[in-house]
């Protein structure tokens, strides 16, 4: 566990380094711009239309507002509504923080840094293309820099990268699924969870540059840690959730496969869930795995034959359709990217006679071979 204390002078310098680095798109020159005023704790409400200050270099839309601020105070922005939108912080001409709108084209941002000085600064939506157009809500929130104290669930820690790994305790009461994320528009993150033998890191499991960990967790303590790819630091927000899954998700490997019963499975960061997979009289089988999560990966092997798939169902989901003898199998289910969360797999038999079991069965095992 780290303590914070950092020099004003320090946190100053940092929260700046390399601010002048970060490729902004969508953002253009505001001086000048008509401001309304963004007070503390209070939504304030507004649209994104053709009226709207444009953006010359993508010909997106802005809309800016003035909040001010004393000396190393804390915020978080919050913006939501049917926007599809990001986030921009100035003093003066100087970039603070920044925060791109979702690559999936959801509505919903977040941004939190700390005043370098006291004083105003500058607060800029943006809309993520040149059609990004439609109403929203911002609310600027004053919030508590980390003090040091072990995190739960539904907590995080807001603080400043001054180490080349920063360490963080949190305390899980109840076994179950959490999301892990470290967020920061300085730097591109990288962020390991371990404890109670868990051992897992992710650089851009998130949006942007940002880290994601979904994991099973049993009761504990872990340790999060933090650093970042480059040489860039920076604020950042680490955060502690919870993922509600479908009752009886499968968490963990060598779990046995049903017969024509779908079953909902979670992968970590680990990249793979396994399962064991019996089958009592010779059958053409189709395997689906499917998932919104990730692009999947459908591996069958056992009783001397090997088949995988990537893409072979709709969109990135897999199949694989096989006939196969009586006996034991191993069926596994990857991450194509490496990424976590959730996914459905169904093994659907059709009962095939000896003869024409063997043919394929054949054919199957040289069309693997090549």
């Amino acid at each position: 566990m780290r303590t914070s204390t950092l020099a004003l002078a320090v946190i100053a310098g940092l929260t700046l380094s390399g601010c002048d680095k970060l490729p902004i798109p969508g953002l253009k020159q505001i001086a000048g711009a008509t401001a309304n005023t963004l007070p503390l704790d209070k939504e304030v409400r507004g649209e994104l239309t053709s009226s709207s200050g444009l953006n010359y270099n993508d010909g997106s839309r802005h809309q800016v507002y003035t909040l001010n601020l004393e000396a190393n105070q804390a915020v978080e922005l919050q913006l939501g509504g049917a926007l599809n939108g990001g986030l921009a912080v100035f003093k003066g001409p100087l970039l603070v923080a920044s925060t791109q709108a979702s690559e999936y084209g959801s509505s919903g941002n977040s941004l939190a840094f700390r005043s370098t000085e006291a004083g105003a600064y500058t607060v800029a939506v943006n809309g993520s293309q040149a059609s990004a157009y439609g109403p929203y809500q911002l609310t600027a929130k004053p919030i508590a820099a980390y003090d040091g104290k072990p995190l739960s669930p539904g907590e995080h820690a807001i603080d400043w990268l001054i180490n080349e790994r920063q360490e963080y305790q949190f305390t899980i009461a109840t076994a179950g699924v959490y999301v892990i994320t470290a967020e920061s528009s300085n730097f591109d993150t990288v962020l390991t969870v371990s404890g109670r033998g868990v051992e897992e890191e992710n650089d851009d499991g998130g949006n942007n540059l940002n880290s994601r960990l979904q994991l099973f967790l049993e009761p504990g303590q872990y340790t999060a840690s933090v650093r970042s790819m480059g040489e860039s630091s920076g604020s950042f927000k680490l955060a502690i959730g919870t993922s509600s899954l479908e009752p009886g998700t499968v968490v963990r490997d060598g779990t046995e496969l049903p017969l024509n019963r779908r079953i909902n499975g979670l992968v970590g960061s680990e990249g793979m869930r396994s399962f064991s997979f019996t089958l009592a009289q010779n059958s053409r089988v189709s395997f689906d795995a499917r998932s919104s999560d990730f692009d999947t990966v459908l591996e069958v092997s056992g009783n001397g034959i090997t088949a995988e798939d990537d893409d072979g169902g709709n969109g990135t989901n897999s199949r694989l359709d096989l006939n196969l003898a009586a006996g034991s199998y191993t069926v596994d289910v990857r991450s194509l990217g490496g990424n976590s969360g959730s996914f459905t797999l169904q093994a659907s038999a059709a009962t095939a006679s000896p003869s024409s079991s063997a043919a394929a069965e054949a054919i199957d095992a040289a069309a693997t071979a090549e």
